[in-house]
């Protein structure tokens, strides 16, 4: 019987993220993907350092897992932010050791406290369309999300409006509401129907609700008044509705038919010989 010496090892299979955002009064879960790097069963005891950790702030999770050779799982560790949270940044160090007292390079988790930060950034037509009076049109806005955490249940208002400062809209107004990432942006897609609407120049205005976002949430840079002119309020010029060449080509043809047999009949008839002509 050959015995194989039992190797031991621990590896990160993903690397930790930069930094892990956490809102006020909300917690994250922490993935520590790791593998076991020897041959055979092996039990990792993992030793927290919060000496860092603010008050009011907590961190909780197992403190062992045990798996097979070569095997990959995932520790997860749970930190809490209390309701006052604010401006926090700080680092919790894990380190791992082995059955047979192993230790392994340590990990660090930095922890910020952080809220979704949102950002209207442009806003087109689907298609390259353009608005003509009668018609519909789909409008497509992107929100940027620059905070560390999601933005839940985020609320776009869209409204025609006669001013740039909206204090005349028109009946054409839309909501939409989508989720964002950390860290990322989403295309609010809506529709506008313009069967009210005549020829003439509007804007469309759209804000953020604010009432689920407060004004710390939204970066309205962009959003002030330059030279006389709101940033964030797009001119939209209304046209009139596009002749169908079809419909052209179908009252141009009778035109052209009629146009020929007319001029057939006039040449028939001026070639036609009396009776009783000598040639």
């Amino acid at each position: 019987t050959v015995r194989v010496p039992q190797l031991h090892g621990f590896e990160l299979t993903n690397p930790m993220a930069e930094v892990y955002g956490v809102s006020p009064g909300e917690l994250i879960i922490v993935p520590i993907e790791f593998t076991n790097a020897g041959n055979g069963d092996d039990k990792y005891e993992f030793e927290f350092d919060d000496s860092e950790l603010p008050e009011g702030w907590s961190r909780t999770g197992p403190t062992s897992h045990t798996l097979g050779g070569f095997v990959s799982t995932t520790h997860s560790v749970t930190v809490v932010a209390p309701e006052t949270s604010s401006n926090e940044e700080f680092s919790i160090y894990v380190t791992a050791t082995d059955k047979v007292g192993n230790s392994y390079e340590t990990i660090e988790i930095k922890i910020r406290s952080s809220e979704p930060i949102l950002k209207i950034e442009g806003v087109e037509a689907l298609g390259g369309g353009e608005p003509e009076a009668g018609g519909m049109i789909t409008y497509l806005a992107v929100i940027s999300n620059v905070g560390l955490v999601e933005a839940k249940q985020v609320q776009l208002n869209a409204t025609l409006c006669r001013d740039v400062s909206c204090n005349n809209p028109t009946s054409v107004s839309t909501v939409t509401t989508m989720d964002i990432g950390a860290e990322s942006e989403m295309k609010f897609s809506f529709l506008f129907d313009l069967s009210d609407i005549s020829v003439d120049q509007y804007y469309l205005v759209m804000d953020i609700n604010s009432s689920v976002y407060g004004e710390d949430n939204i970066d309205d840079d962009s959003w002030h008044e330059s030279d006389g002119i709101f940033i964030g309020a797009w001119n939209i010029d209304v046209r009139s509705p596009s002749t169908n060449d079809n419909e052209g080509t179908d009252i141009l043809a009778p035109i052209l038919v009629l146009g020929l047999v007319l001029i057939l009949l006039y040449l028939t008839k001026g070639r036609s010989r009396r009776p009783g002509a000598p040639f």
